[in-house]
């Protein structure tokens, strides 16, 4: 509410530029946060079956909110639109998800998370082969949103632009700009699922052993609930440095001058402090908004069954 009202206060003043950064930037986040709290709540009380359909939906609408907002952030320099894009919303999905470990109902799930994940890092590497681009993808864009439309009609054969243009965002039928803004996206997540599993690595010891142990629901499971955790953290966070090799040597040998491209992106944003202290920020938000989550909703959820982990402050004896 207060930043809706801040928000027309800044439209009477005139700002519309203020407004519309707002509007495309903090709105989708805030819903977005919504969403995978809603997720982490969930989470908790769903049975296996269902934190199963949980993973898959999440996964699903994540793929799609990082392709919409990227459309909805085309004013903006295209590097800070992929961050917010790319890695902002991937972030928070993965760090909310990671939190969730300890909840797994059965270690049969932990497949379930690892086939929902990595299916969608190797699509992000089908996404820039030719099979995808020259064939697949048109054929979705043109019969089957014409089916929709119900223009059951054969479209004509798409037009591809084979010019360079180090600057095309990858929306349209530029070959280059397209595998470039795939492999952004694909570079974003892998950034994103290892941050997300480190993180989990090095704080769930101090959430479970730690002096405030009593306030996170990873100190009430079982010692084999969470050594199941951490070894699936463990052998994930393998698997994405595995696929992240994988592709860098895949786009290197196959095309090498989106290889070159993307090298000279991403090397100048590594080495720029004030992009990597973005990343960090990010990061450090996600992490602390997760963690806060899920503190609250472990502490509503132990008064409902009379175990609080709230402090009496009665002062009875």
């Amino acid at each position: 509410a207060a930043t809706y009202l801040g928000l027309l206060v800044l439209e009477r003043a005139g700002t519309a530029n203020v407004v519309s950064v707002l509007l495309r930037f903090q709105l989708p986040v805030f819903l977005f946060v919504a969403i995978v709290s809603l997720y982490a709540v969930g989470y908790r009380e769903a049975s296996t079956a269902q934190q199963v359909g949980m993973v898959i939906a999440l996964a699903f609408v994540t793929f799609i909110v990082r392709r919409v907002s990227l459309s909805i952030y085309d004013p903006y320099p295209l590097e800070m639109a992929m961050l917010v894009s790319g890695f902002w919303y991937q972030n928070l999905s993965d760090v909310f998800q990671t939190l969730v470990f300890p909840q797994v109902n059965s270690p049969k799930l932990f497949a379930a998370i690892w086939f929902a994940n990595s299916f969608g890092n190797f699509a992000m590497l089908g996404f820039i082969s030719e099979t995808w681009i020259f064939k697949l993808r048109p054929w979705l864009k043109s019969h089957v949103l014409n089916w929709f439309k119900c223009n059951f009609k054969t479209p004509p054969p798409p037009e591809f632009d084979y010019t360079y243009d180090f600057f095309d965002r990858g929306h349209g039928p530029n070959v280059g700009g397209y595998r470039r803004r795939q492999f952004r996206f694909f570079f974003w997540r892998l950034v994103s699922q290892s941050m997300a599993t480190l993180s989990y690595l090095a704080i769930s010891p101090m959430l479970r052993f730690g002096l405030n142990k009593d306030f996170f629901s990873v100190a009430g499971i079982t010692s084999f609930q969470y050594r199941n955790s951490m070894i699936y953290a463990a052998a994930y966070l393998l698997f994405v440095l595995t696929v992240g090799g994988i592709g860098y040597l895949g786009l290197k040998k196959r095309f090498p001058e989106t290889f070159d491209d993307m090298r000279e992106i991403h090397g100048h944003e590594v080495l720029h402090h004030t992009f990597v202290g973005f990343v960090i920020s990010i990061f450090v938000h996600n992490l602390l908004l997760a963690i806060a989550v899920g503190l609250s909703h472990y502490c509503v959820a132990t008064a409902f069954d009379g175990t609080s982990c709230l402090p009496d402050l009665s002062g009875d004896d």
